[in-house]
């Protein structure tokens, strides 16, 4: 009898375990599923610059979160609907209309980059006719989107942008500076053979609330643990560009 009272505590406990869990706040994250911010790890986890940053923001705010990886347009969905609280858009009137922004995460530029032999340009009509590459789903403002002249071609990502720039496929390539120095480092492509041929303007990633989400308590300890992350460095060191070519890749 006494083992069987033990075995029924166990059971008792664990049932009580699995309900204080199931009760706990979860804070449901949406990433977009683009090297170098959100890509599947080697284990079918979410991994990536923004996927790092989902989890050490839910560390520190001390709340369990759930992150999923998807396309661009369908993370803009799902905060629009507020199926999920939280994601990190592009910064903008568009954005805010769907979404608190809660802090920046980083500055970015956007770079229009071409082979070193590349002519030089002033403005994206000087690649009249010419393949550019852009990441499918990706916005990079009015000068890009409203440009007819050039022949726009959509890649997966950064890494095979490159992969077709360096085998002539395309004259240029557009992207931000951090999807740039993140797939010439994982494309192992030396930075002096490309050169930026145009900056097309900036941009910044920002932390969003859904408007549509019920967990309005979820707000300050996500803004504040944002807001250590950068008073520690910490955020500015998870998104420090790796192996930046200084004075090459700059334009006067």
């Amino acid at each position: 009898m006494l083992f069987f009272r033990y075995l029924l505590t166990g059971v008792w406990l664990s049932l009580a375990s699995g309900l204080t869990l199931s009760s706990e706040p979860i804070a449901s994250f949406s990433t977009a599923e683009v090297p170098p911010w959100g890509y599947e790890g080697p284990y079918g986890q979410p991994a990536g610059l923004l996927s790092v940053l989902a989890e050490r923001l839910g560390a520190i705010a001390g709340i369990r979160i759930t992150n999923d990886l998807r396309p661009y347009p369908r993370t803009i969905d799902e905060i629009r609907s507020g199926k999920v609280d939280f994601a990190i858009m592009f910064a903008g009137p568009s954005s805010e209309s769907i979404g608190i922004p809660l802090g920046v995460v980083t500055d970015m530029d956007i770079i229009l980059t071409g082979m070193n032999n590349h002519v030089p340009i002033e403005s994206l009509n000087d690649m009249a006719g010419e393949f550019v590459g852009y990441i499918r789903g990706s916005l990079y403002g009015k000068v890009f989107e409203s440009n007819s002249e050039i022949q726009k071609i959509p890649v997966q990502d950064m890494e095979q942008g490159l992969r077709m720039l360096a085998a002539n496929r395309v004259a240029g390539m557009v992207g931000t500076d951090q999807a740039l120095y993140h797939g010439l480092k994982n494309e192992q492509i030396d930075p002096l053979k490309v050169r930026p041929l145009l900056i097309l303007g900036s941009a910044q990633a920002v932390l969003y609330f859904s408007r549509a989400s019920n967990h309005k308590d979820f707000i300050k300890p996500f803004q504040d643990a944002l807001q250590t992350m950068r008073e520690s460095g910490e955020l500015q060191d998870l998104f420090a560009l790796p192996g930046k070519p200084a004075e090459h890749f700059v334009i006067h």
